[in-house]
């Protein structure tokens, strides 16, 4: 098993950690924007993948949030239909922009 180690600030934590489940991440991405597509991604990743979902199914999104948003981009990347439910007009836009009917 390799490990890498990662010092925590701002309380010096020392962790160990399965190089398996670490990436590396451009340093051209700043590390905000790095957290938010991973947490947002792994979650949609998580729900398409536990359901089983296939480029043939359609997937619905209710509402054009921030995960919202990230869902019908991975929907639309996945070949699958996808369905967005909102109650507001000015998200057609954004959601035929980034792959939902």
């Amino acid at each position: 098993m390799s490990c890498a180690s990662i010092v925590r600030k701002p309380h010096r934590l020392l962790d160990l950690l399965r190089e398996a489940y670490l990436l590396k991440i451009s340093s051209s991405i700043e590390n905000k924007h790095a957290a938010a597509i991973l947490c947002g991604g792994t979650t949609i990743f998580n729900i398409l993948t536990n359901y089983n979902v296939k480029p043939s199914d359609r997937v619905g999104t209710v509402g054009v949030g921030g995960l919202g948003q990230l869902a019908i981009q991975f929907i639309a990347k996945t070949r699958c239909e996808s369905v967005v439910f909102s109650q507001m007009e000015k998200n057609e836009g954004v959601r035929d922009g980034i792959g939902g009917s």
